[in-house]
């Protein structure tokens, strides 16, 4: 009706998937001036059909620059950034779209640095004569890739002879376009005077100074200086080769170059100049991984040439190291110590001697402290309680050294634990028994370790035929069930170990012998009384039979309905049960699950006759875990029924994620 009429709602919702945003540099350190961009790459738990939405990319809590739309794989690269000196907190904001929820990326620790420099000193007049005029000029070049130019001022200062301190020629002079400062020399006498230009600009650009000789009077030189190789790493060998060359017009200067390194100290006696006017000094490796500021000083001893000296950075970094991983020979079973081996070395063009310490990890988890390399070897101590299976090890190296003279290493290595094997015994209560007498069976399991069994079960068999359900181990002992009424004979008892994902199966059988029992005669025997005639019997009545029925009651009978199963999470298996026969009749009894002559599960069952039942059966440790790697199972089914028959057959366990 009209009073009755209103507006239902509707409200539907969709689920997001959840994604992942990583971002990267296209290069971190970067230096002031140089461009970067960063990317950002997002993911999805679920593969995603496409990709819509927009990753803005944040400076701290600033933008930079307008959102990025995301691209069909997920990605988004940012325009080119030229950053400000410093740390910089990148992070890239995806927005999500109707299909994915939006998702910000780890900070990224962008550093931007100081751009290097090098200075370099000419003079327009060297060497020169005394009173005249002469200019020297300073360039200043950035090293690296910037776009910017360097700006600032050169501080001009001038020292008699190098090693004096220096006089300052003038004020700063700023920079030109170009980076060239220039600046007049006072008139000087006959010398050398050592002209260095300082540089000092923005915080942009790292300050950095030149040096030249200025030579007044005749025979000036000038001296520069190279290596070999550089950057150089510790413990590789270079050679400096020193330059000198006569400012004007004459033969070649004549003496020899001192090399020194950055703490003056001599690395080759004076070298004498050869054919070129060159001297070389092999520098053995020894420098420590630092910047090393190396000089090369010529002297005339004979005064015919004025002295001169050149000066470089050599750049010395930590050698590369190799680690290698091995387990040390012995028995990989399960229980059995285990002892880790890692061989490090220097290698070339780096040399030396490792030192330092390695680190071992199983599983990712690390095993005890640091161990100290002696002689480029490290080894555990033994490691016990490995548990079977591959087990993942690692072994990391490192220098520990300030500054670090050896690059840290890793090796990686995979150690299978095998289940240790086994040997079972069995004892009786009694040695040899007297019919009827009650036994009871203790199976004792001990590993090829010496130590006892701590996981599975026992399955006692009393002539083939099992002995009630598995009996835990505990402590390494399994004790039977009580066997009663044992007829006289010779009867086998079979004690069948499965020792779960540690230990490998074993079995024992022994003979239990059994007497009768002794029949005392009575105390006084009688001679038996004649018997009265008895009357003859009526014949029985015979009950109708039908064909292909017995005359007697049918007994119950268990059929099994399943025969493939898929195993809970908690590693459960449902079994569909049914007992068919007359009623009044009943099946009962234990249903055991076997895998080869491992039991890995046992359930008790009683239902009558024309009734169902689901069992639950828990497999053991060992069993999930073969399932969980194989994702099926096929397992023998037995039963051991004390009402009724028992059923028998196969079943196809499936892992709870198998299809």
């Amino acid at each position: 009706s009209a009073a009755g009429a209103g507006t239902v709602s509707f409200a539907l919702s969709t689920t997001r998937a959840p994604t992942t945003t990583r971002v990267s540099a296209s290069v971190d350190p970067s230096l002031a001036g140089q461009p970067v961009t960063f990317t950002a790459n997002v993911s999805a738990t679920a593969a995603p059909a496409s990709w819509s939405g927009t990753v803005t990319f944040r400076d701290g809590s600033t933008a930079l620059g307008a959102p990025v739309a995301i691209t069909a794989d997920g990605s988004a690269v940012s325009p080119p950034q030229q950053l400000a000196l410093g740390d910089h907190q990148i992070t890239a904001v995806f927005s999500g779209d109707a299909d994915h929820d939006p998702s910000t990326s780890a900070v990224l620790d962008q550093q931007v640095r100081a751009v290097p420099t090098a200075v370099t000193l000419s003079s327009d007049l060297n060497p020169s004569t005394s009173g005249e005029t002469v200019a020297v000029t300073a360039t200043v070049a950035a090293h690296g890739a910037t776009t910017l130019r360097p700006t600032g001022a050169i501080q001009f200062a001038i020292a008699r002879q190098p090693g004096d301190a220096p006089d300052p020629v003038g004020g700063p002079v700023a920079l030109d376009g170009d980076g060239q400062a220039s600046a007049t020399l006072p008139a000087l006498d006959d010398g050398a005077y050592a002209v260095t230009a300082s540089y000092s600009g923005p915080a942009t650009f790292e300050p950095g100074s030149g040096t030249l000789v200025q030579t007044v009077g005749p025979d000036a030189t000038a001296t520069a200086l190279t290596s070999s190789v550089n950057p150089s790493v510790v413990g590789q060998p270079f050679t400096l080769t020193a330059i000198v060359a006569r400012t004007g017009a004459g033969v070649e200067p004549s003496g020899s170059v001192t090399f020194r390194d950055g703490a003056d100290a001599p690395l080759c006696a004076p070298v004498p100049l050869s054919a070129g006017a060159t001297a070389d000094c092999a520098v053995g490796g020894e420098l420590s991984p630092v910047a090393q500021h190396l000089t090369a000083a010529f002297l005339d001893p004979d005064g015919q040439y004025e002295p001169s000296g050149g000066s470089m950075t050599q750049r010395v970094a930590p050698a590369s190291t190799a680690t290698t991983l091995a387990v040390v020979p012995g028995s990989s079973a399960f229980g059995a110590p285990q002892r880790l081996r890692a061989e490090v070395a220097v290698v070339a063009p780096g040399a030396g001697e490792p030192a330092g310490s390695v680190q071992f990890a199983i599983d990712g988890r690390a095993v005890g402290a640091p161990v100290a390399v002696v002689d480029g070897v490290a080894e555990s101590a033994p490691i016990e309680g490995l548990a079977a299976g591959p087990r993942q090890l690692s072994a990391v190296y490192a220098d520990g050294t300030v500054p670090l003279v050896l690059e840290p290493s890793r090796a990686t290595a995979t150690l299978v634990v095998t289940p240790a094997p086994t040997s079972i015994e069995i004892a009786s209560s009694a040695a040899v028994a007297q019919a009827g007498q009650p036994l009871v069976f203790t199976a004792t399991a001990v590993a090829t370790t010496g130590a006892p069994v701590s996981d599975g079960d026992v399955q006692f068999l009393l002539d083939g035929a099992p002995l009630g359900a598995p009996v835990d181990v505990v402590g390494g002992v399994a004790v039977s069930p009580t066997v009663t009424g044992l007829a006289p004979g010779s009867h086998t008892i079979t004690a069948e170990l499965n020792g779960g994902a540690e230990f490998q199966p074993s079995s024992v059988t022994v003979t239990q012998p059994v007497t009768a029992a002794p029949v005392e005669p009575p105390l006084s025997p009688a001679p038996p009384l004649p018997a009265p005639p008895a009357p003859p019997a009526p014949p029985a009545p015979t009950p109708p039979s039908r064909p292909g029925r017995s005359a007697s009651p049918r007994a119950a009978r268990l059929v099994l309905a399943t025969r493939t199963a898929r195993a809970s999470r908690a590693g459960a298996v449902a079994l569909a049960l049914r007992c068919d026969g007359p009623a009044g009749t009943r099946c009962r009894g234990r249903l055991t699950l076997r895998s080869g002559r491992a039991t890995v599960g046992s359930v008790r069952y009683a239902l009558p006759a024309g009734r169902r039942a689901t069992v639950r059966i828990a497999l053991t440790r060992a069993a999930r875990r073969t399932l969980a790697g194989r994702g099926r199972l096929t397992l023998a089914v037995r039963t051991v029924p004390t009402a009724g028959r028992g059923a028998g057959g196969r079943l196809t366990v499936r892992a709870a994620s198998a299809r």
